[in-house]
């Protein structure tokens, strides 16, 4: 692939937060007025630092649910294709807890379908920029072509940029899929080293493929295909629509200087992909929640970045967040400073 027909370089203005606000310890926080709100301060400062003001405020915030479906899955178990469309259509009727959530924290919703296996009822509000019934098999070859890896990503810049022209200085990204986990397990095993056991079991691998599929397998196929080390290739052969458009969201919205939340596995995943490409992208990020997976942990302590909070939820698409919400915002009335120390200059990668 060419760097010049992919549009994943972005300029994002570092801002140096990660070594300094990670790994928060007990005793940095025992005594001291200046310490005494702990995780909120580091909060505060990292909201500062990103709009660059000592008085930082979130102003319209935006959920955006990125929606598509995974060959793997639908063709395993035809009984699940409809299961995301209807997840889409109960929460584009507002029946659902984001619903609720959102209008309690003052967010508007952005639900967005990328890739969808069955259509969804066009009277509602849903954003449609599908490219395909569910992705390919990825079992079976590229779950993307090149066209459709672009196409995300462009979308998912698009999105931020609507949202941002909408006076949206904050955006929760959520994801509502059948089979992300499956994508983002393997994300994470070749972007970061962890073992695919540590994102999904075989049980779950089961529900999802109707027994189709077990680890052991799915460790094959990825093997056969060998280690990519140019990581859009990775990405195209993975998938899927929504967790690449969700890439794409967090590198437009770090470089136009967002607060980005995320707080579920897959969600990380993306923003590991999107570190691949710009790791300043991390210090504009906010991991809200903190899930009980053993691979959130390790990649939480990889990109080096604290939770707010440690529901254990396992929900993806942005419950977390809006959880964790009214706290970030009410750390932003203690009085801090931005963080103006430089980071290294950000030099793209080879791979690229």
């Amino acid at each position: 692939m060419a760097q010049e027909r992919l549009p994943f370089a972005v300029d994002i203005a570092p801002l140096g937060l990660a070594d300094r606000h990670w790994g928060l310890k007990q005793q940095d926080y025992a005594s001291g007025e200046e310490n005494r709100y702990g995780q909120l301060t580091a909060l505060a400062r990292q909201v500062a630092s990103i709009q660059g003001t000592d008085r930082p405020q979130l102003l319209n915030p935006q959920l955006l649910l990125f929606a598509a479906d995974h060959g793997l899955v639908i063709e395993s178990d035809p009984t699940r294709r409809a299961l995301s469309a209807e997840t889409v259509t109960a929460i584009g009727r507002n029946q659902q807890l984001v619903n609720a959530l959102c209008r309690q924290n003052g967010f508007s919703m952005r639900l967005v379908n990328v890739g969808l296996a069955e259509p969804v009822d066009p009277a509602l509000l849903v954003t449609h920029m599908s490219l395909q019934r569910g992705t390919q098999n990825l079992m079976e070859g590229p779950a993307l072509t090149q066209p459709q890896l672009v196409r995300c990503v462009e979308m998912g810049r698009q999105i931020v940029t609507e949202a941002k022209r909408q006076g949206a200085n904050v955006v929760a990204v959520g994801l509502v899929s059948r089979g992300a986990r499956i994508a983002a397990a393997i994300w994470a095993q070749q972007l970061a080293g962890i073992p695919i056991s540590q994102s999904i079991n075989d049980e779950q691998l089961a529900e999802w493929t109707a027994g189709h599929c077990t680890i052991r397998k799915l460790t094959e196929r990825i093997a056969a295909n060998g280690r990519f080390t140019n990581t859009p290739e990775m990405l195209r052969h993975y998938g899927g629509f929504e967790l690449v458009s969700a890439m794409g969201a967090m590198l437009q919205a770090a470089s136009m200087r967002l607060t980005i939340l995320v707080d579920n596995l897959p969600s990380l995943c993306a923003l590991l992909a999107a570190a691949a490409f710009n790791p300043h992208v991390v210090d504009y990020t906010i991991l809200a929640q903190m899930e009980l997976t053993p691979a959130m942990t390790m990649l939480a302590q990889h990109l080096r970045i604290d939770p707010v909070l440690r529901l254990g939820l396992y929900a993806s698409e942005g419950i977390g967040s809006l959880s964790a919400y009214s706290l970030i915002k009410g750390a932003l009335h203690l009085p801090v400073q931005p963080d103006v120390q430089p980071a290294p200059q950000y030099t793209p990668l080879a791979c690229l």
